[in-house]
């Protein structure tokens, strides 16, 4: 049952895909909501191998904050169903050769970024988002 909702959610987004304002972008999911969009990301985010180097255009909400040696960058997808709230962060890093102008905490965004992958000190893969373009997105926008 699992494996047919991700083939319905890869099909959805393919045909989306081709609708796209911008044909360079091959996922774009600023018309997702909710639980769908919450499930597209999470199959993105868990098989980083098969999305790496494609195209992605999202919308959520940014966050940032400062370590010792840098600054994390994240988007910030929240879902709500009843008494039960879901989030998923991607983490961001700017594309290479582009001046990104970064939100301030909490502002609604949307992303265009290359997907890539990377290991955690554990040896684990994970999604990493390369961004080249950051827009705000106004609070009454859908």
């Amino acid at each position: 049952m699992k494996r047919l909702a991700a083939l319905i959610l890869l099909t959805l987004l393919f045909l989306s895909s081709s609708c796209a304002e911008d044909q360079s972008v091959d996922y774009d999911l600023t018309f997702l909501s909710g639980n769908i969009l919450m499930n597209q990301v999470a199959i993105i985010r868990a098989d980083p191998g098969t999305y790496s180097g494609k195209t992605i255009r999202v919308r959520g909400q940014y966050y940032a904050f400062a370590t010792e040696n840098e600054t994390q960058r994240s988007l910030i997808l929240t879902e709500c169903a009843g008494n039960t709230c879901r989030e998923i962060g991607l983490k961001l890093v700017p594309a290479e050769e582009t001046s990104l102008i970064w939100p301030d905490n909490l502002e609604d965004i949307e992303i265009t970024a290359r997907i890539g992958e990377t290991a955690s000190t554990s040896g684990e893969t994970y999604s990493l988002f390369h961004v080249f373009s950051v827009r705000p997105v106004s609070s009454d926008a859908d």
